[in-house]
C-alpha cells in the first residue's frame, strides 16, 4: 500500500509539474503577443505619423523664420526712423571685448548658441545677455529654427558702421 500511495504521490506531483509548464508556456505566449502588438503599435505610430509630424515641424519653423524676418524688419525701420539712437546701441555692443570676440566668431559662418558657449569663456546667461544686445543693435540677426537659436553678423549694418565711421574721420 505504501508503493501505490508513493506512485499517486509522484503521478500527482509530476501533473503538477506538468500543470505549471503548460501554465508558463501559455504564459510566454501572451507575453509574446503583446509583445508584438506593442511593436506593430509603435510601427504604426512611427511611420503613419511621421509625415505628419515632420510637416507640422516644417510649417512651425518657416512661420518662426517668418517671424525673425519681419522682427528684423521693423527692427531695422524703428533704427531709420530713430537716427542717432541706434548709432548709441550700435556702440555699446561694440564697447565690450566679449561681444566683440562673440562677433569675430560669427564673421567666419553662422552659430548656434551652443557652438559659442564652446568657444567663448563665459557662462549662457552672461552669453544670452550679450546676444540681446547684439541683436538689439542690429549688429546680430537672430534665426530660429525649432528650439535653437542661431546667430550671424549683419555685414551691410556694418558696412554703414564702417562709412559711418570714416566720414566723422574726415
Amino acid at each position: 500500500m505504501k508503493d501505490k500511495a508513493k506512485e499517486k504521490n509522484k503521478k500527482s506531483s509530476e501533473k503538477k509539474k506538468s500543470d505549471k509548464k503548460k501554465k508558463n508556456e501559455l504564459k510566454e505566449q501572451k507575453a509574446g503577443k503583446k509583445k508584438k502588438e506593442k511593436k506593430n503599435l509603435k510601427s504604426v505610430l512611427f511611420t503613419e505619423e511621421r509625415p505628419e509630424r515632420e510637416e507640422t515641424v516644417r510649417q512651425e519653423n518657416e512661420t518662426v523664420l517668418i517671424q525673425a524676418e519681419r522682427k528684423s524688419r521693423k527692427a531695422a525701420e524703428s533704427n531709420a526712423e530713430e537716427g542717432g539712437k541706434d548709432w548709441a546701441l550700435i556702440y555699446r555692443a561694440l564697447g565690450d571685448e566679449s561681444r566683440l570676440q562673440i562677433l569675430e566668431l560669427l564673421r567666419e559662418r553662422e552659430m548656434c548658441a551652443a557652438d559659442l558657449l564652446k568657444l567663448v569663456p563665459i557662462v549662457q546667461s552672461t552669453l544670452s545677455h550679450h546676444m540681446k544686445i547684439l541683436c538689439e543693435s542690429g549688429l546680430v540677426l537672430c534665426r530660429r529654427q525649432a528650439r535653437w537659436s542661431y546667430y550671424s553678423v549683419n555685414r551691410q549694418l556694418f558696412q554703414e558702421t564702417a562709412e559711418r565711421l570714416k566720414e566723422w574721420s574726415e
